[in-house]
């Protein structure tokens, strides 16, 4: 999948209004430890739960979506960094 795919669907996803430049610059610049860290909370907020994430993201958007703000980060950046990290922790 190409990078405007990746931020397509994350831009679809959660409705954000990020261009896809933006979207993928954003991501790459988020360093490691943060994608971790916020990974890890969304992670702790879909196990709550017990859904795989496409089915669980209706419900915990909300949460979702502080999570994206405690870190001043749209949320297409964290879907896709979450995406990523989830494939990499599977």
């Amino acid at each position: 999948m190409t990078f405007e795919e990746q931020a397509n669907i994350a831009r679809a996803m959660t409705g954000s209004t990020m261009s896809t430049s933006e979207i993928i610059r954003n991501v790459m610049n988020t360093d490691n430890a943060t994608k971790n860290i916020v990974s890890q909370q969304v992670h702790s907020v879909v196990k709550e739960y017990n859904m795989p994430f496409d089915k669980a993201f209706p419900i915990i958007k909300r949460s979702f979506n502080q999570i994206a703000r405690n870190y001043n980060m749209d949320p297409a950046v964290l879907f896709w960094i979450y995406m990523d990290w989830t494939k990499k922790n599977n």
